[in-house]
C-alpha cells in the first residue's frame, strides 16, 4: 500500500499511537533531542534514523507520520528530501530543524511543502510544532474529502440534471412562463430565452394554449397533478409528449413534459402488428413460460379448429398425433428452454382427428435480465406440399427406378432374361401376383403368350394357347388395349377371365384386379403386360403413365431383341454356310469334311443330331458316311435302297419328309435299328445338285421340334449348300485323280525322251540318269524348295533335248568338230528352249536346258549370262555336267580320273563356275554324298 494512503487511512491519536517518524539527521545526539522533545510533548515515537539518499528512499518504503530533517548533511540535504517528497507525490508532513537556517532559506522552504521549521536551539517548539503539522495534515484530508464529495455530488446532479429526459418548466395562473430548466432545449418549441416571460397563447395554437391554461387551472383549483398526452411540430417533425402538471404554489404549476414519440410510434407499430398476426394465414400461438396457451389468432382456428377459448389454458398436447416419440418433445423444449429458436416439422392432429403436417418456429420471448416471458409459435400447414413431395420423390423413385431399369435392358438381347428383369423390376414398384408377356404374331393376326411368372415362379407355357385377334370393339380387353392403343384397369372377373392369361394359367381367375398395358415399339403395338393382383384397386389411373413407360421400354428391347435375333440368324446362317463353302476350298478328307458339314448342320438349326447318307450311282444304294450327335457310332454301317426307310424314301421321291417319331407303330418306312427311341422328330432332306442326287440329310431332335417358316428355309438352304458342297469335293476328287494321271503320263513322256537321247548318243549312255540325281543332291544342299526340285529333275531330264536338232553326223562325229560344226553344236540350248517353251507345263524346268552352257564369267552361250544373271539350277547342273561328262569317255578321248576331274572344276570355279556351287561339289565328293556310280 501507498505509505500517504496507510498514514492517511489511519485514526491516529497522536497521544495515544505511536508516532512513526523519519529523522534524516547524521548526527545522533540531534536525533535524540528531536525524540526527547516529542515524548516530554506526550507522543509515543516509533522512530528511524537516515543519513543519505538511499537510506531515505528504503526508508519511504515504510509507511511514516512525520518526517524531520536537518538542513545540510554530508551526503543529503533538506531540500533534496523535500524535493523527493513532492516527486513522489507523498503528504508527509515535512519540519525542517537546522541550526543555521536563514529566514529567506526558510520561507523557500515553506514554499516547496514544508510544513514548519524550527533551529535547533530551539528544540522545545518542536512538539508544538509537531502536533500543528499533524493537524493541519488531518484538517487539509478533511477538507480534501469534503470537496472531493461536494465535486461528487455536483458531478452527479450535473449528470442527473444532464440526462433528464423532460422538459421542465414554471408557469403561473396567467400563462407565462416563469423559468424553463435547460434540460432538452431540442425538445422546446422556441429557445428558452424566447419562452421566457411569454404567455401560453404566444407561443402555441389558440386551440392548444386553451387547452394547456385549463389543465392548469384545474391543477392550481384542486391542488392535484395531472397527466396530459399532446402533440407537438417541431422542427417539421411531429413530437408526442406525457406531460405531468403538478402545483408548485398556489399560484404556479411545474410543467414536467417527456418526449414519447418512440413509445407511441411502438403503440402503432404494437397495434398494426397485433391486427397482422390476427389476421395473418400462418397460425400463431403465444404461451406462458409453463407452455400453457394465452393467445392464438384465428388462423391457428382455421388450422387445428380449436378457438381461443377452447385453447386458452391447454399446452400443445391438445395437438399430440403420437407422429413423435417422447424424446422428440424433449429435445424441443431443451432448446427452447435454452433460450434458442426453435425450427422443425411436426406431425398433428386436428380437433375432428384429422391428421396434419405443419412448420412451426417457437420463438422465446425475453425480459431486460434475459428471463423467458413467453413463447411465440408460429406454424404453417405444409399437408400439401409433404404430400407433393412424396408425390415427388415417388416419381423421383420411380424416375430412377426406370433410368436403372432401362440400363439393365440395354444390352440384353435374351428374350428371357428381359422378361426375367422386367417382371423384378415391376414386382419392386407395383402389387402383382401374375406377370405375363403376349406377343402379336402379324402373319397370323394372333396373340401368343410367351412368359408367365405367377408368385414369383416362372411357368411352363408350351401348351400355351393362341388366340386369334378380331375386329369386334366390345371383344375381350386385350383386343380394346390394341385398338386403343392405351392400357386398361379392370376389377371385373368376368372380364378378367376371358384374359388368354386367365384360360391359360392355373390361378390366374382369383385375380381381383388386372391392368393391361400396350407394348408399343416404332409406333405398333407389338404385344402385352398383364399384371394380376388378388388385391382390389391395386392399380391406379395415375399409375399408368409411367407404367406405360415402362411396358413401351420392354417393347422396344423386345423388338430390339428380335431383330437383333433375326440379324443374329442371319449372321450364323452365313457363317454356317461359310464354313460349309470353305470345305470345298480346304481339300479335308472326305470323312473330316462331311462330319464338318454336320456339325454345322446341328449347330445352325439347333438339332440334337444328324446324319449323312451319300448315294452311289453304281450299286444304287444310299451309303451312311457321317453322323453327329449320334448315340452310337453304328449308324454308319447303315445301307439303304433307294425308297427303303425314311432317308430312302426321302432320296428317292426327292422331297423333305417330316415325322413324330411317337407313333413308329403306324411308320412303315421307319428302320428301328437306325433311330434311337429317345429321338422324338424327324426331317429327311434329300441333297441334289445340278439335278443329281447326291444323297440324303437326316436331322433328329429329342423333342418336338415346332419350325417357322426361317427356320424351314434356312434348312433347305442349308441342305442344298451341303449338297453342293460334296457334290463339288466329288468333282474336285475326279479332277485330281485325273490330274494325277496325266501327271503321270508326262513324267513317263519325259523320261522316255530322255532315254530317246541316250539311245541316239550311246557314248553318253546312263550320262543324264546320273546328272539328275547328282543334280537333285547338289539343289537340296542349297535349299531349294522341293515344289522346284520337280522341275529341276525335269530339265536335267530334257538338258540335251535340243539336240534332237543336231545332224547325226555331227552329234555321232568321232573326230573333232570343226569350228562349223561346233556353230550347230551350240545351238542345241536354243534349239531346246524353242521345243519346251510352246509346253506350258514344262516351261519352269527351261533354265538347265536353255541356260546350262552359260560361263560364270560370261564367256558361254547361247546369251553370254554373267554371274547370278544364270538361273541357280542352271549353275549347279553346269558343275555336275561337266564332271560327268569328264569321267566318261567320248569318241575323241578316254575318260578322265575323278581327282584330275575335281581339280579341273576347282581350277575354272570363278571361269565357267560359279565358286560357292564348286565347294559344296567338292565337299559333298569327298564325303561321298555324290559319286560318279
Amino acid at each position: 500500500m501507498d505509505s500517504n494512503l496507510a498514514f492517511t487511512n489511519r485514526k491516529t491519536n497522536p497521544l495515544s499511537d505511536k508516532l512513526r517518524v523519519l529523522i534524516v539527521e547524521d548526527n545522533p545526539d540531534d536525533a535524540d533531542l528531536m525524540l526527547l522533545n516529542l515524548r516530554q510533548e506526550g507522543f509515543s515515537v516509533d522512530w528511524r534514523r537516515v543519513e543519505n539518499e538511499t537510506e531515505f528512499l528504503n526508508a519511504l518504503e515504510t509507511p511514516c507520520d512525520l518526517i524531520l530533517s536537518d538542513w545540510n548533511l554530508p551526503q543529503f540535504s533538506g531540500l533534496r528530501a523535500l524535493q523527493i517528497l513532492k516527486d513522489r507525490g507523498l503528504a508527509i508532513p515535512f519540519i525542517l530543524v537546522s541550526g543555521g537556517i536563514g529566514e529567506e532559506t526558510a520561507v523557500a522552504v515553506m514554499r516547496q511543502g514544508a510544513a514548519d521549521y524550527l533551529k535547533k536551539d530551539r528544540m522545545d517548539r518542536l512538539g508544538q510544532a509537531a502536533k500543528n503539522a499533524l493537524e493541519q495534515k488531518r484538517l487539509q484530508e478533511e477538507y480534501q474529502k469534503a470537496s472531493k464529495a461536494l465535486a461528487d455530488s455536483e458531478a452527479e446532479l450535473r449528470a442527473l440534471f444532464t440526462s433528464m429526459r423532460d422538459v421542465v418548466m414554471v408557469i403561473d395562473r396567467e400563462g407565462v412562463h416563469c423559468k424553463i430548466a435547460p434540460t432538452q432545449p431540442n425538445l422546446l418549441v422556441r429557445p428558452a430565452e424566447e419562452m421566457l416571460g411569454k404567455r401560453l397563447l404566444d407561443i402555441f395554437p389558440a386551440e392548444q394554449a386553451a387547452r394547456f391554461l385549463s389543465v392548469i387551472h384545474k391543477v392550481l383549483d384542486t391542488q392535484r397533478t395531472h397527466l396530459i398526452e399532446y402533440e407537438l411540430l417541431l422542427q417539421n417533425q411531429s413530437h408526442w409528449f406525457e406531460t405531468s402538471v403538478s402545483p408548485m404554489s398556489d399560484q404556479a404549476v411545474i410543467w414536467v413534459a417527456r418526449d414519447i414519440t418512440e413509445r407511441k410510434q411502438a403503440q402503432t407499430q404494437i397495434q398494426l402488428q397485433a391486427a397482422a398476426l390476427a389476421s395473418t394465414a400462418n397460425a400463431i400461438m403465444i404461451t406462458d413460460p409453463n407452455g400453457k396457451i394465452e393467445w392464438v389468432n384465428s388462423a391457428y382456428t382455421a388450422l387445428t379448429g380449436y378457438t381461443l377459448e377452447e385453447a386458452v389454458g391447454h399446452t400443445s398436447r391438445i395437438l399430440k398425433s403420437g407422429g413423435q416419440d417422447s424424446v422428440f418433445y424433449q429435445q424441443l423444449w431443451e432448446t427452447i428452454l435454452a433460450g434458442q429458436v426453435w425450427r422443425g416439422e411436426l406431425v398433428n392432429k386436428r380437433k375432428d382427428g384429422s391428421i396434419y403436417h405443419e412448420e412451426q418456429t417457437i420463438s422465446p420471448v425475453r425480459d431486460s435480465d434475459g428471463k423467458i416471458l413467453k413463447f411465440i409459435g408460429i406454424k404453417q400447414d405444409i399437408t400439401h406440399r409433404k404430400q407433393t413431395e412424396a408425390r415427388v420423390l415417388t416419381l423421383l423413385k420411380r424416375q430412377t427406378q426406370i433410368a436403372a431399369f432401362g440400363r439393365e435392358l440395354v444390352d440384353t438381347r435374351d428374350l428371357t432374361t428381359i422378361f426375367r428383369i422386367s417382371q423384378r423390376t415391376l414386382k419392386k414398384m407395383t402389387d402383382h401376383a401374375l406377370f405375363a408377356v403376349v406377343l402379336m404374331d402379324t402373319e397370323k393376326h394372333a396373340l401368343q403368350m410367351v412368359y408367365a411368372n405367377l408368385n414369383d415362379v416362372e411357368l411352363d407355357l408350351h401348351n400355351s394357347l393362341v388366340q386369334e385377334m378380331t375386329d369386334d370393339p366390345s371383344a375381350a380387353i386385350y383386343e380394346r388395349v390394341i385398338q386403343e392403343r392405351k392400357p386398361i384397369i379392370t376389377a371385373d372377373p368376368a372380364e378378367i377371365c376371358k384374359t388368354l392369361v386367365a384360360r391359360s394359367v392355373l390361378g390366374a381367375q382369383d385375380a381381383r384386379s388386372a391392368c393391361c398395358l400396350p407394348m408399343l415399339a416404332n409406333d405398333q403395338v407389338i404385344g402385352l403386360i398383364e399384371l394380376q393382383s388378388p388385391q382390389e384397386n391395386a392399380y391406379l389411373s395415375e399409375d399408368l403413365e409411367w407404367l406405360s413407360t415402362i411396358a413401351n421400354q420392354i417393347g422396344l428391347t423386345i423388338q430390339n431383341a428380335l431383330y437383333f435375333a433375326e440379324i443374329q440368324q442371319k449372321v450364323d446362317e452365313l457363317s454356317t454356310l461359310a464354313v460349309i463353302d470353305s470345305t470345298v476350298i480346304t481339300h479335308l478328307e472326305p470323312g473330316k469334311t462331311f462330319t464338318l458339314i454336320l456339325e454345322q448342320v446341328t449347330t445352325g438349326l439347333k438339332v440334337d443330331a444328324a446324319v449323312l447318307l451319300l448315294f452311289d450311282p453304281k450299286s444304287q444304294m444310299l451309303k451312311c458316311v457321317a453322323e453327329v450327335g449320334y448315340p452310337s457310332a453304328n449308324i454308319l454301317q447303315m445301307r439303304l435302297q433307294l425308297g427303303e426307310s425314311l432317308a430312302g424314301k426321302a432320296a428317292l421321291d426327292r422331297q423333305i419328309i417330316h415325322k413324330d417319331l411317337n407313333d413308329r407303330e403306324h411308320e412303315p418306312f421307319l428302320k428301328e435299328e437306325f433311330i434311337p427311341e429317345d429321338f422324338l422328330d424327324y426331317f429327311g432332306i434329300p441333297l441334289i445338285a445340278d439335278s443329281q442326287l447326291i444323297g440324303a440329310l437326316e436331322i433328329l431332335h429329342r423333342s418336338r421340334l415346332t419350325p417357322n417358316a426361317n427356320w424351314l428355309r434356312f434348312m433347305e438352304i442349308l441342305a442344298t449348300r451341303a449338297a453342293i458342297a460334296i457334290n463339288t469335293i466329288q468333282l474336285y476328287d475326279n479332277i485330281q485323280e485325273s490330274h494325277q494321271e496325266l501327271l503321270e503320263a508326262y513324267e513317263l513322256t519325259i523320261e522316255g525322251w530322255s532315254k530317246a537321247m541316250d539311245l541316239r548318243d550311246k557314248e553318253t549312255e546312263n550320262h543324264t540318269r546320273r546328272v539328275t540325281e547328282m543334280t537333285l543332291r547338289l539343289a537340296e544342299r542349297f535349299g531349294i524348295h522341293e515344289d522346284q526340285l520337280v522341275h529341276i529333275r525335269r530339265g536335267a531330264l530334257l538338258h540335251d533335248i535340243g539336240k534332237l536338232g543336231v545332224p547325226d553326223h555331227i552329234l555321232l562325229k568321232a573326230d573333232k568338230l570343226t569350228e562349223e560344226e561346233w556353230i550347230i553344236m551350240r545351238r542345241h540350248p536354243e534349239l531346246a528352249y524353242e521345243m519346251l517353251y510352246p509346253i506350258e507345263y514344262l516351261r519352269p524346268a527351261l533354265d538347265i536346258p536353255y541356260c546350262h552352257h552359260e560361263n560364270w564369267d560370261g564367256d558361254g552361250y547361247p546369251r553370254g549370262l554373267k554371274g547370278e544373271e544364270i538361273p541357280l539350277a542352271a549353275r549347279v547342273f553346269a558343275v555336275v555336267d561337266v564332271f560327268d561328262a569328264l569321267t566318261s569317255d567320248r569318241p575323241y578321248r578316254a575318260a578322265w580320273s575323278v581327282p584330275k576331274a575335281l581339280a579341273y572344276i576347282r581350277e575354272q570355279a570363278g571361269k565357267r563356275f560359279d565358286p560357292r556351287i564348286v565347294d559344296v561339289f567338292i565337299e559333298m565328293h569327298s564325303s561321298e554324298e555324290i559319286s560318279h556310280d
